[in-house]
């Protein structure tokens, strides 16, 4: 009786552990730390509205050129490649809640998210965010590119972006910004998800 009462406990130990484990690795964290991000209705800011071209999606993270960006939860590559007036782009669907599947199809409820302004550099080259492989929280898949590498900007910075529902084949929804009331409303403050997980 006794060695069935230790083997029971020993096996829900080893599970309950296991379940915190994965738990607590299944969340969003900031791509950098410690950065500034743009105030809301100010250039830079979330959904200001920039002289005719639209609302803009997303929070800038104003660092220095070469500053690491790190993915913010874990999910799967949908795109990598270089964009006019965006540098070298990487864009990420991954579910908003924990999900036991590796298979996108199957989640319920994705968030897909945008790294822009990035240098196509080695960090690029080497990096797992290849696209159609899944990519831990955390892994670097960039650095921040300065004006020459990041689409022109002068004030060095990430674009960081979050749309709600799986990643659709044209990937120019993500850049930036849109008139488009309905595609508006498709996108989340990233740091009401980061901050709020």
């Amino acid at each position: 009786m006794k060695k069935r009462f230790i083997l029971g406990f020993t096996v829900f130990t080893v599970v309950f552990l296991l379940s915190s484990v994965a738990i607590a690795a299944d969340y969003w964290s900031y791509p950098v730390s410690s950065a500034t991000i743009a105030a809301d209705g100010k250039p830079g800011g979330w959904k200001y509205w920039l002289n005719g071209w639209g609302w803009h999606l997303g929070q800038d993270l104003i660092k220095p050129a070469k500053t690491q960006i790190k993915n913010a939860r874990w999910g799967y590559v949908r795109h990598v490649g270089e964009h006019a007036s965006f540098g070298h782009v990487v864009i990420i669907e991954s579910p908003r809640e924990y999900e036991p599947s590796t298979d996108p199809a199957r989640w319920k409820n994705p968030i897909t998210h945008i790294y822009g302004h990035l240098r196509h550099d080695e960090y690029l080259d080497k990096t797992i965010a290849k696209i159609g492989k899944t990519i831990d929280r955390g892994t670097v898949i960039g650095r921040i590119g300065n004006k020459a590498e990041n689409g022109g900007w002068s004030t060095e910075h990430l674009h960081f972006g979050m749309r709600n529902g799986r990643y659709v084949a044209s990937p120019w929804v993500y850049f930036g910004y849109t008139t488009d009331s309905n595609t508006l409303s498709k996108w989340k403050k990233p740091s009401s998800i980061v901050d709020n997980y």
